[in-house]
């Protein structure tokens, strides 16, 4: 989760603190964890290798699903220009000669994902927001039967 605040990583990837401060805390705390120290060099190093795709090149690729009509994408092209936005592909021969059946990968589940990834998913802060308000009601009292 580079360029995020620890306490906000922290919070996204699941774990639970009252408060901003005591979230910031154990960011810290875990920041500094051999284990975590570890996996994060390790996945720093697979990001220099160029292993693991940049966030950049993600959305690029999603812009591509949004933006290039099926029309334009011609699957014997042997340079393979936008081969990788094809989802499905039937090629049939009969009498009257060949079809092609394309299926492109679709374009608004290409702007949820894209949405998410630029951090503007209403429905995911609406669920933070009611896990928030969850969060903060009074516990029920137990009662005896």
């Amino acid at each position: 989760m580079a360029g995020e605040p620890a306490a906000k990583a922290y919070k996204d990837a699941g774990f639970n603190a009252k408060t901003a401060q005591s979230r910031a805390t154990a960011a810290s705390r875990l920041l500094k964890s051999a284990d975590v120290s570890k996996y994060m060099a390790h996945i720093r190093g697979l990001a220099a290798e160029g292993s693991v795709a940049s966030l950049r090149y993600k959305r690029e690729f999603l812009f591509q699903i949004m933006d290039i009509p099926l029309m334009a994408i011609v699957p014997d092209d042997p340079q393979r220009k936008h081969g990788r936005l094809i989802k499905k592909f039937k090629r049939t021969n009969t009498e009257s000669g060949e079809t092609w059946e394309i299926e492109k990968h679709c374009p608004l589940k290409a702007i949820e994902i894209d949405n998410r990834l630029a951090g503007e998913d209403p429905a995911a802060d609406l669920l933070s927001e009611l896990a928030q308000a969850l969060q903060n009601l009074p516990k029920p009292k137990a009662s005896r039967l």
